[in-house]
């Protein structure tokens, strides 16, 4: 079940999640897709382009969401700039209580970015190529699962999600590009059992 949803990048919202980070960016425009198909077809637009605001940082963020407390887990939904890549963050989760101490909650990795490498050799086992191609999607959505013994019979966790980057280049003897955790919105669903 939907329990709530953060909006990154909007002031409003920021503030009533109690969302904190340090070195995040300003507030941060993108306009593109998502990766579902085509564009057009006959001139038609099929696939349109989204527009958001959000930020990214190589540091840490926070942010107080609201739960059910007849949860059994919680799920959360990250939208996000898919530019950056190999984004990879430590999460942790706290009662929303003050001086509640935060415990590690796992690991948070998405893989790739929009970028990729092709290569189609003329015969089969002709020589490949090695070109590298940036995709115009930039935006993904990925979700973390949060054990219930972190959120069951509470009504509001927070939560913390620290850059823990890994430097793997795309290609073995290329460079590392730059690294960030991006988010534009966090939704938040709470797995609830029928009839609870």
């Amino acid at each position: 079940m939907p329990s709530d949803a953060l909006d990154v990048g909007d002031a409003a919202d920021e503030a009533a999640h109690a969302y904190a980070s340090a070195m995040a960016t300003a507030p941060e425009s993108l306009t593109s897709r998502y990766e579902l198909g085509v564009d057009t077809v006959d001139g038609r637009e099929v696939i349109p382009t989204v527009t958001d605001t959000g930020r990214h940082t190589a540091g840490t963020s926070e942010f107080t969401v609201r739960v059910d407390p007849d949860n059994v887990g919680v799920m959360l939904r990250r939208t996000f700039d898919y530019a950056w890549p190999d984004q990879r963050a430590e999460v942790s989760v706290a009662e929303d209580l003050p001086g509640a101490r935060f415990e590690a909650a796992g690991v948070w990795y998405t893989a790739g970015s929009n970028q990729c490498v092709y290569s189609n050799p003329a015969t089969e086992l002709g020589v490949g190529e090695r070109t590298i191609q940036t995709s115009n999607r930039r935006w993904r959505e990925d979700e973390f699962l949060i054990p219930r013994r972190f959120t069951e019979r509470r009504r509001a966790v927070r939560i913390r999600v620290r850059h823990a980057p890994v430097a793997r280049p795309l290609v073995p003897d290329g460079p590392a590009r730059e690294r960030a955790w991006s988010e534009f919105r966090y939704r938040v669903y709470s797995y609830v059992l029928p009839g609870a």
